[in-house]
């Protein structure tokens, strides 16, 4: 027997109905005021996606008061956290930001440094125009033979209402977007203060 010990916990789910179409609604609205001022990190590759925040100071959604989405993204954290067996903590959106991907960039691998959770919304996809992968944070596979051949990246496809949740350490990046769509979606970070400290 193979037991698949000391996995990832990644949350996919999908944003529905009513919820839907106020959430999409509302991030359009604040997409449409917001693009002109989206831009490229300086510091990475020049084919890299637009952010609406490249140094993630920035929490679109308190800013421009997303109630519905943020509910939305809310219920998702808790499904998240009460899967995981937690139920002592309490939780806010640290930052968010919006991501544009043009034909021919990409997300280069990266990590969310301190937050608990991090987390993505699909705005605007035609699910063609860049998949999420996500890599192992096991390094030591690369030095083992047999560990070799365990896949060491998971990708999943983008769709219009799909959400996303994984721990803040994981590295992942989007491949290339070989499509003339310009992907449009939401990052945010998630903060777990837990009620005993």
């Amino acid at each position: 027997m193979i037991e698949p010990w000391f996995p990832t916990p990644i949350y996919i789910s999908e944003i529905t109905g009513d919820a839907l179409s106020n959430v999409q609604t509302e991030l359009t609205a604040v997409y449409q005021t917001d693009k002109p001022n989206m831009s490229k990190n300086p510091r990475w590759e020049r084919d890299t996606h637009s952010l609406s925040d490249p140094n993630f100071n920035r929490n679109i959604l308190l800013e421009f008061k997303c109630e519905h989405t943020m509910t939305a993204i809310g219920e998702h954290v808790v499904s998240y956290i009460n899967g995981l067996g937690l139920d002592k903590y309490e939780w806010t959106i640290l930052s968010s930001w919006l991501t544009q991907t043009k034909q021919h960039e990409f997300a280069r691998v990266h990590a969310h440094g301190g937050s608990d959770i991090a987390g993505v919304y699909y705005l605007d996809t035609n699910g063609k125009d860049g998949n999420l992968y996500f890599r192992t944070p096991n390094v030591l596979l690369s030095q083992s033979y047999m560990a070799k051949h365990v896949p060491n990246e998971y990708e999943t496809v983008p769709k219009n209402g799909k959400i996303l949740l994984w721990p803040g350490y994981l590295d992942h990046g989007t491949r290339s977007n070989l499509t003339d769509h310009e992907r449009v979606s939401v990052s945010f970070n998630v903060v777990i203060r837990r009620a005993w400290s």
